[in-house]
C-alpha cells in the first residue's frame, strides 16, 4: 500500500521573503504542535526540512541537518536548543509582535 505524502506546508506560502507577521503567526502555529511556544524537538526537523524542499533546488537529509546546525548558530540565542517564535521572526527579518 502507497501513503499518501504529506503537503509541505511552508509551500503554501509561495516565497518566504513575503511572509507577512500573520501568515508567520499561521506556520509557527502549524509546527508548534505541542503548542510549547516553541518549535522543538521533531518539530523542529519537520520545519527545517520543509523549509529547505521550499527554498532549495539541492534537497536530502544532509542538507537538512547542515541548515538546522546553522539555525541553532544564528537563531537559538539562549542557547535552549528550540527556536522560540521570536528568534525565527527576528532571522525571517519579521520584527517581533
Amino acid at each position: 500500500m502507497v501513503l499518501p505524502i504529506e503537503d509541505n506546508f511552508l509551500s503554501k506560502f509561495l516565497s518566504l521573503r513575503t511572509l507577512t507577521v500573520d501568515n508567520f503567526n499561521k506556520v509557527f502555529q502549524h509546527y508548534d504542535r505541542d503548542n510549547s511556544g516553541a518549535i522543538n524537538g521533531d518539530e523542529i526537523a519537520e520545519f527545517f526540512t520543509d523549509l529547505v524542499e521550499v527554498t532549495s533546488h539541492d534537497f536530502d537529509a544532509q542538507k537538512v541537518e547542515e541548515v538546522i546546525a546553522f539555525m541553532k548558530k544564528k537563531c537559538d540565542k539562549n542557547k535552549d536548543g528550540k527556536f522560540q517564535k521570536d528568534e525565527l521572526m527576528a532571522f525571517l527579518s519579521l520584527g517581533s509582535e
